[in-house]
C-alpha cells in the first residue's frame, strides 16, 4: 500500500487479539527511535478507529534488526508496544509459485518475484499445490 499502509508490515489476527507488527530491517549502525514508536502506536490506534465493532485488543510490535535507543524503549513501555531488537533474520524463500492455467486453457505453474506488480496481492494456497521457492531453479 505504499505510504497508505501507515507503516504496518503485518496485521496478525487470533482469537483474542490483533496484532500490528513493523519491521526494520536497517544498516546494525542505525538507531530506532522513540518517532518510530509514536508512528507504530498511531497506527495501532487507527486501525482501532477504522474497526470500530473488534471487540479484541489492539496491540502494536515492532521488529527489527538492529537496536532500540533507551528514550524509545520507555515509550514503547509505556504504550504498550512490544519491541524484538537485534534480530538476525536468515533466509526466507521469496518466489511465490502458484498453479493456474495458461491462455489456452492448461494448467501450468506461474512465478512471481518480490517485483512483480502483483506480488503482494498473491496467497499462497498450500492446499491447491501452490509453494514458495527459495531459487529460480528451485521454482
Amino acid at each position: 500500500m505504499k505510504l497508505n499502509d501507515l507503516g504496518r508490515d503485518l496485521i496478525v489476527e487470533n482469537g483474542t487479539e490483533i496484532i500490528i507488527i513493523q519491521c526494520k530491517y536497517w544498516s546494525k549502525q542505525k538507531t530506532i527511535y522513540e518517532k518510530h514508536i509514536n508512528q507504530l502506536f498511531g497506527t495501532a490506534m487507527m486501525y482501532k478507529i477504522d474497526h470500530p465493532n473488534s471487540k479484541k485488543k489492539i496491540k502494536g510490535v515492532f521488529i527489527t534488526h538492529t537496536s532500540v535507543s533507551e528514550t524509545a524503549k520507555r515509550f514503547a513501555n509505556a504504550l504498550n508496544i512490544g519491541i524484538a531488537e537485534n534480530l538476525e533474520l536468515g533466509d526466507y524463500p521469496v518466489i511465490k509459485c502458484k498453479n493456474g492455467k495458461n491462455d489456452l486453457g492448461e494448467e501450468t505453474m506461474i512465478y512471481h518475484l518480490p517485483m512483480d506488480q502483483q506480488y503482494d496481492r498473491i496467497i499462497i494456497n498450500k492446499e491447491k499445490d501452490d509453494r514458495y521457492a527459495f531459487t529460480i531453479e528451485e521454482a
